[in-house]
């Protein structure tokens, strides 16, 4: 294993850890497909540091592809996709070894860990290609974003082993007492209940008086309250005199998963996948129905059926609607899902089966990047297949809008949307607040949108932020030649080169009472939305106020590890960002409490929170033992 950056990867080692930052480093990868969904997962999957990334993508560049592939430009219209993207992609991580493919691919797919295909294939060769994986251990990803809709099918092989499903510290309990009968009773001085189940596992140390409790042996417990639990293991409990600590202990759990083939017409036989909208309660099932039907007319016409085509789309109707009735009177489980069989689902996958949109490229790009990390262990990989739709974004436009397209970079959009709406985003003004991860990401998808491209529209991007290492491995408009200049001015250069259309402005401001002078009437009434993307809850309440105040929409965001979160709100018709239970803040960001600080403040907080930690806190734990019986 290479030596890991850990100046680099230290946002990442505190999410993943270092073990299985090690393993991402071993991971060789090839991505079939470099429209917008192939790139974004090239990008993502760089930024995360594996060893190998080849690409495949012979295709030529087409003027569309501009919408959705932020790293194509005009020049590269005519040219093959994977070789004009290829510098760029380069250019994202030194660490990493990023090259095109021209090998013959069913004879070397050993030489991967993971074969990530973004394009819809012929489903007999999907099915070769799936198992050739499968038997020669290499995991196996089949994504495709049609347009407003998306799936993913992912195959870890037949032994999986998952070591850590979850991903987070482990529970720790320290005991008050252990009774005969083999009750143990947790310390609840702190306020905290124990929240493990039966099923789980433990293991003890600093227990007095039962020695063989502290083997370090995981044992099984049964769930008896929010304060005690039993074990099933059977020993002598008469000689407990005091003390112990329990820690939870994941044991690693293997997973078997199914051939592509033997899940495509069949998607699940028993347990029925998560549903991720309850609002659509049935629509995974009539999705899938949407997915086989149109591989049928792919394999029939090795095509996709053409934009907005409603002979093409009722086609696929009537292989979806032939599949759902086969499915039926064969009393397939899976299909028992669908409570009504909706025609206009299916076509609305058919109709826009060619489009790739910037927004849901980076939505499933996202998850298909994150399956990738899955390989190493930690967390729990997909059940095989994954569905989404976005149909309920076109819910209230008319049937009849104006969806002539243009021969322009963004006709996928204006394909779905219309001309319309596309005009009222080009002539939109942005103001986001933070130009880190998100805000990096926000200004790329608005680039591929086409907003702010009217002469008087604009988009403004503040924050006071210098670019440093750390940054470079999840912002990805920085590179190393930039560490030390303004996050805001570097992001803003950067993502211009996407679409010089885009206009977009760089401040290096705060948002507060001190800098009302600039953003004041004026500014706030010009703007149409408003993005923050900020660590300080100080700094939403006062953006807060000014939204109310002025009655503009704000879209609040953040990311913490592997969650996140974005909300909406909207003056006087929903609850504001301040009605939030907000957690107390420290008084520096959690996420600027670096492993490797980089300025004064930092240093200070770092030396604050480790003194806490070996000083303060087990002096206050004692004090409570010692004074609170």
């Amino acid at each position: 294993m290479d030596k890991v950056d850990t100046n680099l990867y230290s946002r990442q080692i505190k999410t993943f850890g270092i073990e299985t930052m090690g393993k991402l480093q071993n991971i060789k990868a090839l991505i079939v497909g470099m429209r917008g969904l192939g790139v974004e997962i090239a990008k993502n999957i760089i930024l995360s540091g594996i060893k190998e990334v080849k690409i495949l993508d012979m295709n030529l560049t087409l003027k569309k592809d501009l919408g959705s592939n932020f790293f194509l430009s005009e020049e590269n219209i005519g040219k093959p996709r994977d070789i004009s993207c290829l510098h760029k992609l380069k250019e994202l991580n030194p660490y990493v070894n990023v090259d095109i493919f021209r090998e013959n691919l069913e004879e070397n797919i050993d030489i991967f860990d993971v074969i990530i295909i973004t394009e819809i294939m012929n489903t007999k060769f999907l099915f070769s290609m799936n198992e050739k994986c499968h038997n020669k251990k290499v995991h196996f990803i089949y994504c495709l974003n049609l347009g407003l809709s998306c799936f993913i099918f992912s195959d870890f092989g037949n032994s999986h082993i998952i070591t850590d499903p979850l991903g987070k510290e482990k529970r720790i309990y320290f005991i008050q007492n252990i009774d005969k009968s083999g009750i143990i009773t947790i310390d609840q001085r702190n306020g905290e209940n124990f929240s493990l189940s039966s099923g789980n596992f433990v293991k003890f140390r600093e227990v007095e008086g039962i020695e063989e409790l502290n083997d370090g042996n995981p044992r099984k417990i049964k769930y008896i309250s929010k304060k005690a639990f039993s074990l099933e293991d059977k020993c002598s409990y008469d000689n407990y005199k005091s003390g112990g600590i329990v820690e939870e202990v994941i044991l690693p759990e293997e997973k078997k998963y199914k051939l592509l083939k033997e899940r495509f017409y069949i998607p699940y036989s028993e347990n029925q996948p998560e549903i991720n909208d309850y609002s659509k309660e049935g629509r995974n099932e009539l999705l899938h129905c949407a997915l086989i039907a149109i591989h049928k007319y792919y394999d029939e016409k090795n095509e996709l059926p053409e934009i907005n085509n409603q002979e093409n789309a009722k086609e696929v109707l009537n292989y979806a609607k032939s599949i759902f009735v086969n499915a039926k009177n064969n009393n397939e489980e899976w299909i028992n899902g669908i409570e009504q069989f909706e025609d206009q689902i299916i076509i609305n996958v058919a109709r826009w089966s060619k489009c790739e949109i910037s927004p849901i490229c980076s939505f499933l790009g996202g998850i298909a990047s994150q399956e990738l990390v899955k390989i190493t262990g930690k967390y729990i990989p997909i059940e095989q297949w994954l569905w989404f739709d976005f149909f309920e974004s076109i819910e209230d436009l008319k049937k009849d809008i104006d969806r002539d397209l243009i021969d322009s970079r963004y006709d996928d959009q204006i394909a779905i949307f219309g001309n319309d709406i596309q005009k009222k985003l080009n002539c939109l003004n942005i103001f986001i607040i933070g130009a880190g991860a998100l805000g990096c990401e926000f200004l790329k998808n608005y680039a591929m949108m086409g907003i702010s491209t009217e002469k008087d529209a604009n988009t403004i991007i503040t924050d006071n932020d210098l670019i440093e290492i750390s940054n470079l491995n999840r912002q990805f408009l920085f590179h190393k030649k930039d560490i030390r200049k303004p996050k805001s001015k570097i992001a803003v250069k950067n993502v211009k080169l996407m679409n010089k259309e885009f206009n977009c402005k760089s401040l290096e401001l705060f948002v507060n009472e001190d800098t009302e002078d600039y953003f004041n009437e004026d500014f706030w009434k010009k703007q149409n939305f408003i993005f923050t993307a900020v660590d300080s809850v100080n700094a939403r309440k006062f953006i807060d106020n000014q939204c109310t105040k002025y009655t503009k929409t704000l879209i609040d965001t953040g990311t913490l590890g592997t969650g996140g979160s974005c909300n909406v709100f909207v003056p006087f018709k929903t609850s504001s960002y301040q009605d939030i239970k907000i957690i107390p803040e420290l008084s520096i960001p959690l996420c600027t409490l670096r492993n490797f600080p980089s300025k004064i403040e930092h240093c200070i907080e770092w030396s604050l929170s480790k003194f806490n930690e070996f000083f303060t806190i087990p002096v206050e734990e004692l004090n409570k033992f010692l004074y609170n019986k």
